[in-house]
This record gives structure tokens, C-alpha cells and sequence, in this order.
């Protein structure tokens, strides 16, 4: 589950270049605040998540109304394996807003929280919000087969699979739900 939330973080977390104002180029991405919490989030990309949460817990505490740090600091506690304070997050938490790895990560961390009609709403959001994404799909999946309803994540499997035929992270979802059923 580390690597799949690593993924998402490395794959989708300021991805997109001007997503946040710490990546835009513009003025703000020179600020030392925006600095701070961009190299936070490279920090975690590498597998540094104990820093990274150590500069970004005074950023999130001085800027409560930064979603994007609110956010990237959820998908971090996650990574790190503090699943609790990742969905503990989850009500400060822009669900509308939110760009799909923050929705995926704490979706990810109610599941390994075994809190599975939590994780299956979440999925079930960033399915709506982004249809053009496999991993909330498999991440949905795989909840469903968490939770003992084997049936349920076969299917969800086989349409992430005709949708993403040559995925290997499907196809490997789709082998691991295989072996449970």
C-alpha cells in the first residue's frame, strides 16, 4: 500500500505545473513559504516523509486555510503510516476541491484503517470527480475485496480492465483480488 500511495504522491501531487501557487512560476512560488512546502513535498517523494512532515506540520498550522498543504500533508501522514491523522484530516478537507491523490490517500488510509465504507465513498468520489483515473478504481477494488465482497471488486476490476487493458497496476489489482476469490 506504501508504494501504491508513494505512486500517487510522486504521479499526481503537483504533477500538474501550476496546480498550486508553489508551482506556478508566478511571484508566490518564490516565496519562502511556497518554497518551504514544495521542497516539503519533494522531500516525501523521495521517501523522506519524516522531514517532509516536519516542515510542513507548522506550515499546515500557520496557513489552516491552505487546502493544497492541508491536502498534501494528509497523503504524507499516510505514507508515513499515521493513517489515523490522515482521515482524522478528512473534515478540514475540501472534498470538492481536492485534487485526486488527496482524495485516493486518505481514501487509501481509511482502508488500511479497515474503515471500508469510508474508503468505498471516497473511491466512489474520486471515480465521479476524475472518471479518467485507474487508481481510485483498483483502490476501490481493492477495498471491496478487503472488506469480503469478493464479487463486487471482481467487477470493478474487469471495468478498470476494459478501460485500462495494458495498465500492469490493473492487471496486478486484478491478480491479487483473483488469488482471494
Amino acid at each position: 500500500m506504501k508504494r501504491l500511495l508513494l505512486s500517487m504522491l510522486s504521479c499526481a501531487a503537483l504533477a500538474v505545473p501550476a496546480a498550486y501557487a508553489a508551482d506556478s512560476g508566478a511571484p508566490a512560488a518564490t516565496d519562502p513559504v511556497n518554497v518551504q512546502y514544495r521542497d516539503a513535498v519533494v522531500r516525501a517523494r523521495a521517501g523522506e516523509t519524516a522531514v517532509a512532515l516536519t516542515a510542513l506540520r507548522p506550515l499546515v498550522e500557520r496557513f489552516p486555510q491552505r487546502q493544497d498543504m492541508l491536502g498534501d500533508y494528509a497523503v504524507i501522514l499516510g505514507l508515513a503510516g499515521d493513517h489515523a491523522a490522515a482521515v482524522e484530516l478528512l473534515a478540514r478537507i475540501d472534498l470538492a476541491a481536492a485534487p485526486s491523490h488527496v482524495i485516493e490517500g486518505v481514501a487509501a488510509s481509511a482502508r488500511a484503517l479497515r474503515q471500508y465504507a469510508l474508503a468505498e465513498t471516497l473511491y466512489g468520489e474520486a471515480i465521479a470527480r476524475f472518471p479518467q483515473r485507474a487508481e481510485p478504481r483498483i483502490g476501490l477494488a481493492r477495498t471491496l475485496a478487503d472488506d469480503g465482497k469478493l464479487e463486487d471488486a471482481a467487477a470493478q476490476i474487469d471495468k478498470a480492465r476494459a478501460a485500462y487493458p495494458h495498465r500492469v497496476d490493473v492487471l496486478e489489482a486484478g491478480a491479487d483480488i483473483a488469488k482471494t476469490r
